[in-house]
């Protein structure tokens, strides 16, 4: 890199360029001053500088300097605030249940019912579903989206006779009219088991397939526009258009035989925006800044 020379009648001062590059691909260079080194043009004359003088230009430059990096820091935050503001105006919906019960945005959606269940290292353990009814779900409000991304880590084992679980993102409470939903299901009937999953879309294909015999995995759905789709592992298992309604519940559903035991688990539920619709409210969000600042030019 080069150096900026400033020379006047009594001496040279040394600046030493600094780069910034932009989000928006611009570069700016704010330039410190430095140092002259020994020697040179001016030297005996530099010995004889005025010190009242040189106290002036030095505060003199100082103000520029400090107002260079405040325009530079100006405009960097003008390009980083949207990004920002984007979790605070988009929203979303997190739960990894890190603590020792489920927390309050929980509610249950089957009084006659219910569940024996356990919140321990980060997890939601279904232990056994007892009642007439022997089977629970549970609800929480989420941010209404038009397009949004919907995971849930969720796992199970082969062991118990029968087990269901439901991950969906639904319009009214406790899965009624849901959007979008992926249905566990496993049997064991003598020595053969069965595990089936399906996938299924309101106003839209559905779509059934054998699923894992145990372990954890992913459950994906998301919608863009009027496009749905869901995923096994980020192993894309069903897509086709549905339902373009917001949905404002994400439901966890759970039944099994009446006070026999069950092994399922769940994990890290979140809904957000899906990412395309982030983009663009980043991108609106930086329009306004802009106009805002032209406004007051």
């Amino acid at each position: 890199m080069g150096e900026f020379n400033e020379i006047g009648e009594k001496g040279r001062r040394l600046y030493w360029p600094t780069v910034y590059l932009l989000l928006d691909g611009r570069v700016l260079v704010s330039c410190f001053p430095g140092t002259a080194p020994a020697g040179g043009s001016g030297g005996a004359d530099d010995s004889q500088r005025d010190a009242s003088g040189a106290e002036e230009r030095s505060e003199q430059q100082s103000k520029q300097q400090r107002k260079k990096e405040e325009t530079a820091m100006k405009r960097l935050l003008t390009l980083l605030l949207p990004l920002a503001l984007v979790p605070a105006w988009a929203g979303g919906f997190f739960d990894d249940f890190d603590g020792e019960d489920l927390g309050s945005h929980w509610e249950f959606g089957n009084p006659k019912g219910g569940m024996i269940y356990s919140v321990h290292d980060s997890l939601l353990e279904v232990h056994s579903l007892v009642g007439a009814f022997p089977q629970e779900w549970i609800s929480a409000r989420v941010p209404e989206f038009d397009d949004f991304d919907l995971r849930a880590l969720v796992g199970w084992t082969d062991d118990p006779a029968f087990q269901r679980m439901i991950v969906s993102i639904d319009i009214g409470f406790a899965r009624e009219v849901p959007v979008a939903w992926m249905d566990y299901r496993h049997r064991r009937d003598g020595g053969k088991s069965t595990n089936r999953l399906l996938a299924a879309f309101r106003d839209g294909p559905t779509r059934e397939i054998e699923a894992p015999a145990d372990g954890f995995h992913q459950f994906r759905m998301t919608r863009v526009g009027d496009e749905l789709s869901a995923y096994l592992d980020e192993t894309l298992i069903l897509r086709g258009t549905g339902s373009t309604i917001r949905p404002r519940f994400v439901t966890l559903f759970f039944a099994g035989d009446r006070d026999v035991d069950v092994d399922l688990f769940v994990d890290r539920v979140s809904v957000v925006p899906e990412p395309a619709s982030m983009v663009a409210v980043a991108a609106g969000i930086g329009s306004l800044l802009l106009r805002s600042r032209r406004r007051t030019r």
